[in-house]
C-alpha cells in the first residue's frame, strides 16, 4: 500500500463514517488485510489480499479490480447494507490472469458497475505460459443483495477475441461460479460468455433480473468465441431457476449460440420459473452455429413455468424433423405450466413434454403455418395434463397412463396412445376469469344528480360454499373523470368494508360507465354456480345507491366472455347483509370439441361430461374401449371401436354414441339414485354385436344386477327391467 493510500485510509477513519475522503488509488497487496468502515472514494481500487468494506459503508471508485494475476486467493467482502460503487465504464474486473477472486456481498449489499460491463473470471489477456493455472472466481450475493452492472456481465473478457486461456483446461471443470440467495438479484443487459471453461450460477432463491435493452440479441449470448463451453444454471435447495424478462427492444431470444460445442445446461430440484411480460424464442436458430438444433439441456425436477410474458419455441424451423429445445434430449421431458395469460408457441416446431398445465388464461398455441405436434406423457409418471383452451394448428399425441383433459375447442388431431382423454364441456371445467359488470343504479333515475354506486361485498359461490378468495389477480380499470375508491373491498369478505365507484353518472350513455366492473382471475378454472351481494346500506335514502342491473361474465380475459347470468329492475330490500336469495350462474352450451383425425388405442379410456365430441375420420382401430359418459355427453365411435366398458349416471342427461360396438364380454356401471333410473341407459346409433350384450355385467352404484343388456329402438336398455326402475 503505498504511503498516499495509507494517509488516505487513516483520513478516513479519523473522520467517522459520516464523512467522505479521497484518494487516488487503493491497492491492497497479497497476503495483506483492510477495512474500509467510511464512506470513501477512490480512483483505482485493486484487491490482491482481502479488503472488507464494512456495514453500511459506501466504497465509490473510478474501477475495481479484484485478483490481478496473483499465485493465491483475494477477497472483497461487502458488508450488510453496504455499497460498491464503479463509475468508470468496463473497468470491473474479477479475476485476471491467474490465480483466483471471491466476492461476497452480505444482506442487502450493493455492487454497482454503473454504465459498464462486469467481467467475471475475467482470464488471460494474451496467450498465457505453457502450463499456467486458469482463472478462478467466485461471486455470493446474499439475501436481498444486487449485482449491477448497465450493459453485459461477462463470464471471461470482453475483447477476448483470440480465447486466451492455457492449454488443456478442461469445459468440465468450473472455473467460475455465482451463487445468488434468497431475493438476491443480477441485474444485466445480458449474460455473455466468452471464455472456454464451465460457468455456474447457482439459485438459491436468487433471480436474473434482464434490464431494457435495444439489443437485438439474445439474453444469454454464447459468443463465437466461447467454443466447448458449459453455462451450468443450477436450483439449489428447491429454489427454481428464476429469470425476470419484461419487455424490451427487439430481443430475438433467450439464447443465442455463436459457436459449436457450447451447452447451456438447465438442472437442480426447484424447476424454472419465468416473469415478466418478454415475449420471444427460446432459441435463436438464425445464429446458432450451425442452423440445427440448439444445445439447451433441461435436466432439472420441477416445472418449467411460464407465469407472464411467453415463449415460442423457436424463431426459426430446425433443419430436424423434431425439435426438442423443451425436453432434456429425451432423458427427463419437462412439465410445462403456463400461468397468468402467459403464452407457449410451438412456433411450427414438433416439441416432447411430460405434461402441459395451462388450466387457467395461460394458453399453447402454434403460430406457424401447418400443424405442429405436441407428444406428452413420456415419462408414464401420472402427471396428467389440462388445457382449458385449445388453439388450431396443434396435434396432439398422448401417451403414459395419465390423463389428457381437454374443453371445447377444434383439434388437428388427437392420438390416444396410452392413459385416459378427460373431454368436458365449460360447465364442467368453469373459468379463469369471472367479471362483474355494473349496469344501472338506483340514482340513474334522479336526474338532479350525478350518482355514485355502493357495493358492501359480492361472492361467488360452489355448492353454497364461498369460493370466492384466494384469487391470483383483480383487474379493474382506475381511469375516468370520475374516481373508484378500494375496488377489492368488493371481494375482501367482509361486510364492514364498502366498494365505492364515482363514474356512474346520471346519463346512461356516459364512457364513464362502461368502467364499472371488476374481474377476478384465478391460477387454474373454477366453477361457480351462484353468486351473491351484500348491498349498502346507511340510510333509507342511500338505498339508491346500490346497483339496479348487472351482468356476470366468465372468460379468460377482463374483456368479453360468456355471459352466466343478466339482472334488470332489481330493488334491494334486506337490510344489513347478503340479500336473502343467491342468483344462479347458469354456463351457456359449450361448442363441441371438433377432432380432425381421432385415434384411440387398445384398452384406452375416454371421459365425456357434458361434451359434445366430433370428428372427421378415424385413424387405425381399437379394442377394448372404455367410456365414461355424463351430462349428456356424446362421442362419434364407429364400428371399428370397440368398448368394454361404460359408466353413466343417468341422473342427468342421457349420453350418445354414434356406434356402439360392444365386446363379447363387458361391464355397465350405472350410478346415481336408482328411483331415477330410467329404462333407456345409452342412446346410440347402432349397435353391431347387439347380442353380446345380453353377456355383459351390470352393476348399480357398485351393487351387481341379475339383469342383462339389450339394444333396442337405438337405446342400450336393461333386460328384464326390474320393478325397482322407473320405465319412461
Amino acid at each position: 500500500m503505498t504511503a498516499k493510500t495509507i494517509l488516505a485510509s487513516a483520513l478516513a477513519a479519523a473522520l467517522g463514517a459520516s464523512s467522505t475522503a479521497i484518494a487516488d488509488n487503493l491497492t491492497v497487496n497479497q497476503g495483506d488485510s483492510q477495512t474500509i468502515s467510511a464512506d470513501v472514494t477512490y480512483d483505482a481500487v485493486v484487491v490482491n489480499g482481502n479488503l472488507t468494506v464494512a456495514p453500511n459503508v459506501t466504497l465509490n471508485c473510478t474501477s475495481l479490480t479484484v485478483a490481478n494475476d496473483i499465485s493465491g486467493t483475494a477477497t472483497l467482502t461487502v458488508g450488510d447494507g453496504a455499497t460498491v460503487s464503479i463509475s468508470g465504464s468496463s473497468k470491473t474486473k474479477i479475476g485476471v490472469g491467474k490465480g483466483r477472486a471471491e466476492v461476497y456481498l452480505g444482506t442487502g449489499a450493493t455492487l454497482d458497475a454503473h454504465s459498464g460491463n462486469l467481467f467475471f473470471c475475467y482470464g488471460y489477456e494474451s496467450t498465457p505460459a505453457s502450463g499456467a493455472r486458469m482463472t478462478e472466481a467466485l461471486l455470493v450475493a446474499g439475501p436481498n443483495s444486487t449485482i449491477y452492472t448497465g450493459v453485459d456481465f461477462f463470464f471471461g473478457w470482453g475483447s477476448n477475441s483470440n480465447g486466451y486461456y492455457p492449454s488443456g483446461t478442461s469445459k468440465s471443470d468450473i472455473k467460475a461460479e455465482i451463487r445468488l440467495d434468497k431475493g438476491a438479484k443480477l441485474s444485466t443487459q445480458r449474460i455473455r460468455i466468452r471464455s472456454a471453461v464451465s460457468e455456474k450460477i447457482l439459485f438459491n432463491g436468487g433471480q436474473l433480473v434482464q434490464r431494457s435493452s435495444t439489443y437485438n440479441n439474445a439474453y444469454i449470448y454464447m459468443d463465437w468465441d466461447s467454443k466447448n463451453t458449459n453455462l451450468h444454471l443450477e436450483g439449489t435447495n428447491g429454489c427454481p431457476i428464476q429469470m425476470y424478462l419484461p419487455t424490451r427492444g427487439s430481443l430475438s431470444a433467450l439464447t443465442t449460440f455463436g459457436s459449436s460445442s457450447c451447452n447451456i445446461i438447465m438442472s437442480g430440484d426447484g424447476g424454472f420459473v419465468k416473469t415478466g411480460a418478454g415475449v420471444f424464442p427460446l432459441a435463436d436458430m438464425t445464429s446458432s452455429w450451425d442452423g440445427s438444433v440448439p444445445n439447451i439441456r433441461f435436466l432439472f425436477t420441477g416445472d418449467f413455468v411460464i407465469r407472464d410474458g411467453g415463449f415460442s419455441v423457436a424463431n426459426a424451423t430446425p433443419k430436424g424433423p423434431t425439435f426438442l429445445a423443451v425436453s432434456n434430449y429425451a432423458s427427463r421431458p419437462v412439465d410445462l405450466v403456463v400461468e397468468n395469460g402467459a403464452s407457449f408457441d410451438l412456433a411450427g416446431c414438433d416439441i416432447g413434454l411430460n405434461s402441459i398445465t395451462a388450466s387457467g388464461t395461460g394458453f399453447v398455441t402454434n403460430s406457424a403455418a401447418g400443424t405442429a405436434t405436441a407428444t406428452i406423457g413420456a415419462r408414464n409418471d401420472g402427471r396428467g395434463s389440462t388445457l382449458s383452451r385449445i388453439f388450431p394448428g396443434i396435434a396432439f399425441v398422448k401417451q403414459g397412463g395419465a390423463a389428457l383433459t381437454l374443453c371445447g375447442s377444434e383439434i388437428d388431431s388427437l392420438d390416444i396412445r396410452g392413459g385416459t382423454l378427460v373431454v368436458k364441456d365449460r360447465a364442467t371445467m368453469g373459468y379463469p376469469l369471472y367479471r362483474f359488470k355494473f349496469d344501472r343504479s338506483g340514482m340513474d333515475d334522479n336526474s338532479s344528480i350525478n350518482n355514485t354506486m355502493r357495493v358492501r361485498e359480492i361472492a361467488y359461490l360452489s355448492n353454497g360454499q364461498d369460493m370466492t378468495r384466494p384469487y391470483s389477480k383483480a383487474h379493474y380499470d382506475m381511469s375516468g373523470t370520475s374516481w373508484i375508491t378500494n375496488p377489492e373491498r368488493l371481494f375482501d369478505g367482509n361486510l364492514d368494508t364498502v366498494y365505492e365507484d364515482y363514474r356512474m353518472h346520471k346519463a346512461i350513455d356516459d364512457s364513464d360507465r362502461d368502467k364499472v366492473q371488476i374481474s377476478l382471475e384465478y391460477t387454474g378454472c373454477k366453477v361457480f354456480d351462484e353468486y351473491r351481494l351484500a348491498p349498502f346500506y346507511s340510510s333509507e335514502f342511500q338505498w339508491q345507491l346500490n346497483p339496479t342491473a348487472w351482468r356476470v361474465f366468465g372468460g379468460f380475459s377482463p374483456a368479453g366472455g360468456d355471459l352466466l347470468d343478466q339482472v334488470t329492475g332489481y330493488s334491494v330490500v334486506e337490510v344489513g347483509g347478503w340479500t336473502s336469495t343467491n342468483f344462479v350462474l347458469s354456463c351457456p352450451v359449450s361448442p363441441s370439441l371438433h377432432v380432425g383425425t381421432l385415434s384411440l388405442a387398445n384398452g384406452s379410456k375416454v371421459e365425456a361430461t357434458g361434451a359434445q365430441v366430433t370428428c372427421d375420420t378415424f385413424s387405425g382401430s381399437a379394442t377394448g374401449v372404455q367410456l365414461d359418459l355424463t351430462r349428456g355427453a356424446a362421442l362419434p365411435l364407429t364400428a371399428n371401436q370397440s368398448v368394454s366398458e361404460i359408466t353413466v349416471d343417468l341422473t342427468k342427461d342421457l349420453a350418445t354414441v354414434a356406434v356402439l360396438n360392444p365386446e363379447a364380454s363387458g361391464t355397465l356401471n350405472v350410478t346415481g339414485d336408482r328411483r331415477s333410473v330410467k329404462g333407456d341407459l345409452l342412446l346410440a346409433g347402432s349397435c353391431p354385436n347387439a347380442s353380446r350384450l345380453s353377456s355383459w355385467t351390470v352393476s348399480l352404484n357398485g351393487t351387481r344386477l341379475d339383469n342383462g343388456l339389450c339394444f333396442e329402438g337405438g337405446a342400450v336398455r336393461l333386460l328384464p327391467l326390474a320393478t325397482m326402475l322407473v320405465v319412461r
